[in-house]
């Protein structure tokens, strides 16, 4: 311990003194510098401390909420992705069947043409086929549910009024609105159900694509079947073999 001299009496006192014992003057000594220097510093180290420890104490705390909802994400994407499979099953069920007998193939802008060059040709294939179309529906676009577009949907009767067993028919369905206007004409193809003779069966769920560009598929799509008129010229038959072919 030194001593220094009081600058305002001038007696002698102690360097750790913080005021003169003499004429009570306060001063600050380099003694205690150094000491509010350790103070500070100490502190300082002790916040240090006390926020790592809170910011380790919050992170174990977030770290199970974290969890908790990536468990709850997985969970949710699964059962999504289930749902949205099923969907799929369900309409591949509804549109087309377990067998070839619900099957439709469709092609648009068939020629007027290669209708005409089959009139005569099939006067007597169409005697021997009747088909109609009993309903229309329509299934709307749902991406949620794996359903990318809309969809026109056709119920038809097919009658075999032949005296021998069909095996397929062949045909171009023609679409016309209430005044006799077509609208559209598809190919439209009957195949996988053998129709004994006289007898009838009824195709359903038979799809159509729709194109929301496209006039005529729009027309399709929202005309009611009570004000759509359906003729379906026959192309081609094709016989049970035990019958013979045509």
């Amino acid at each position: 311990m030194a001593l220094n001299n009081c600058p305002e009496c001038s007696n002698q006192i102690s360097d750790r003194a913080r005021v003169c014992t003499h004429c009570g003057l306060p001063f600050i000594t380099d003694y205690n510098k150094n000491l509010n220097k350790n103070l500070n510093k100490n502190l300082n180290k002790n916040l240090r401390l006390d926020s790592n420890q809170k910011r380790k104490k919050n992170e174990s705390k977030l770290y199970p909420i974290l969890i908790i909802f990536l468990l709850i994400f997985l969970v949710g994407t699964s059962v999504i992705i289930v749902k949205q499979y099923k969907q799929i099953l369900r309409l591949e069920k509804a549109f087309v069947s377990t067998d070839d007998s619900e099957f439709i193939n469709t092609q648009k802008d068939i020629s007027s043409d290669k209708i005409d060059s089959f009139k005569d040709e099939n006067e007597e294939a169409k005697d021997e086929v009747q088909i109609s179309v009993l309903s229309k529906g329509i299934v709307l676009q749902d991406v949620s549910n794996g359903i990318y577009s809309d969809y026109v949907t056709f119920e038809f009767d097919v009658k075999n009024n032949s005296d021998r067993g069909i095996r397929g028919v062949q045909g171009i369905l023609i679409v016309k609105d209430l005044f006799g206007e077509e609208i559209l004409r598809m190919n439209c193809d009957f195949v996988g159900t053998a129709i004994l003779p006289g007898k009838s069966y009824i195709e359903k769920y038979l799809t159509y694509e729709i194109n929301k560009f496209m006039d005529s598929d729009m027309k399709l799509f929202n005309t009611d079947y009570k004000d759509l008129n359906f003729d379906y010229n026959v192309t081609s038959i094709v016989y049970l073999p035990e019958q013979g072919n045509r």
